[in-house]
């Protein structure tokens, strides 16, 4: 997957990105499948090319208005806590990714615009949880 692109999709957003990117703490990663989508992201997981260990990676793929700058208060708050019961922090970084004309179907990346826009979308590398939050909630309930 290292030469292959990646589809970051949600809703009717979708970049295509590199299949290995290079975070701040100057390792490279990964990309794999993608976990979950949200409101202004979508999550994947990712393995450490060094050492094969998995993660998961969220890239902020909505970039209008402020939402960047709340992806960055983000990260700079993950990367302040140190609490065991807190997903931990990795690294974080940019790269920079393709907007496509529209999801495409079955996963294979698409042609994109003839006037394709290049972004420089943020990501977060964090420890995987063992279950999302929806799965615990039908635990406790």
């Amino acid at each position: 997957m290292a030469n292959e692109l990646v589809l970051l999709i949600r809703q009717r957003t979708c970049y295509s990105i590199p299949g290995v990117v290079l975070a701040e703490n100057s390792r490279e990663y990964e990309v794999g499948d993608c976990i979950n989508a949200g409101g202004n992201a979508v999550v994947h997981e990712c393995f450490d090319r060094l050492s094969g260990d998995a993660y998961a990676i969220k890239f902020q793929v909505e970039l209008r208005d402020n939402r960047p700058q709340r992806f960055d208060q983000e990260v700079e708050l993950l990367r302040s806590f140190e609490d065991p019961h807190i997903i931990g922090y990795v690294s974080d970084g940019v790269v920079t990714g393709i907007r496509q004309r529209s999801p495409p179907r079955h996963g294979h990346a698409g042609q994109p615009h003839s006037t394709a826009r290049k972004e420089q979308i943020p990501f977060v590398i964090l420890q995987r949880a063992s279950k999302s939050l929806s799965e615990l909630g039908r635990v406790i309930n």
